[in-house]
């Protein structure tokens, strides 16, 4: 089929990858070059670079919309569109333009976790399960009727960004699937039930900043779904930034002392009071040095029991 693409960043580019190999790529749209790295020269998303390698048609509006926009993409002959992790919600014109219509695959198990963070979302809830769902795109966020679903466990110590890594690969195998069945007129939808859907907002830098008054189930479940980004993150005694990257939750020892208390601190033991229990710090990063764990950490970090983390 002739397919128009939508996605921005590296979880698109498996099902970018698939869809080329196995149909004709009309036209890639993804978000604006941005700047990176320490000199902050603009670079492009993986689809737009993958784009460029290939020659293939690319376009990168700061929204999608406008005239001169909805001119080019009408000159493109899209049979199909397809959606993945673009980052903008498409306009009623855009989404019926293609006749064929146009399909989003989307990192949860429809109706569950609507929106721009499912995988983090489902990781800091404690869900076991998540999946990924290929939806006819409406213009409502995440709404439309499902075509296809698959399911896939959650690790118990599997961080957001090994889980978008799955996802990324099974979005791009049930978006091969779903563009097979539309090509030979088998798709068939089913409406989503509305009532039993929720909500995934897109992550925000303050939610990484670690409350200590929380209970420590839920501070080792935002150190998985905060990594790798924001990451979630204390402050040492002097007000050095440190990263927690992975944390199991402990029964605290009996003791007065207040959350953020460091309540251990020898060997590969690095416990800390919590809201509810101890959380055990078991890979950090320290502000200025490379990811590491506890025990390379406290063999220089002058912690001791007794000391604040903020």
């Amino acid at each position: 089929m002739r397919l128009l693409f939508f996605g921005t960043p590296e979880y698109a580019l498996p099902s970018l990858e698939r869809l080329a190999a196995e149909h004709e790529i009309v036209g890639v749209v993804a978000q604006p070059d941005r700047p990176a790295g320490r000199r902050g020269q603009p670079a492009p998303p993986p689809t737009a670079a993958f784009a460029r390698r290939r020659g293939l048609r690319l376009l990168q509006p700061e929204r999608p919309r406008g005239r001169e926009f909805r001119r080019e993409v009408e000159t493109l002959g899209a049979e199909l569109a397809a959606v993945v992790a673009y980052g903008h919600i498409l306009r009623p014109w855009l989404i019926e333009l293609p006749p064929a219509g146009t399909l989003n695959a989307h990192g949860s198990l429809l109706p569950a976790y609507r929106g721009a963070a499912p995988a983090q979302r489902a990781i800091l809830a404690g869900e076991t399960e998540t999946g990924v769902t290929v939806q006819k795109v409406v213009f409502a966020v995440d709404a439309g009727p499902v075509l296809l679903a698959e399911r896939t466990a959650i690790g118990p110590e599997e961080t957001a960004g090994e889980l978008l890594g799955r996802l990324a690969a099974l979005s791009a195998e049930l978006l091969s699937r779903a563009v097979r069945l539309v090509e030979s007129g088998s798709a068939r939808y089913a409406e989503q039930p509305q009532a039993a859907a929720s909500h995934a907002p897109k992550l925000t830098k303050e939610e990484g900043r670690l409350d200590w008054s929380r209970d420590a189930a839920y501070l080792a479940r935002a150190a998985r779904a905060y990594n790798p980004w924001p990451t979630l993150q204390a402050r040492l005694p002097g007000g050095r930034l440190l990263r927690v990257l992975a944390a199991r939750a402990e029964p605290a020892p009996e003791s007065t002392a207040v959350p953020g208390t460091v309540l251990e601190s020898a060997g590969d033991r690095l416990l800390v009071r919590a809201g509810g229990g101890a959380l055990r710090l078991v890979a950090v990063q320290a502000e200025g040095r490379r990811p590491m764990g506890a025990a390379e950490f406290l063999r220089g970090a002058r912690l001791a029991a007794g000391d604040r983390l903020g």
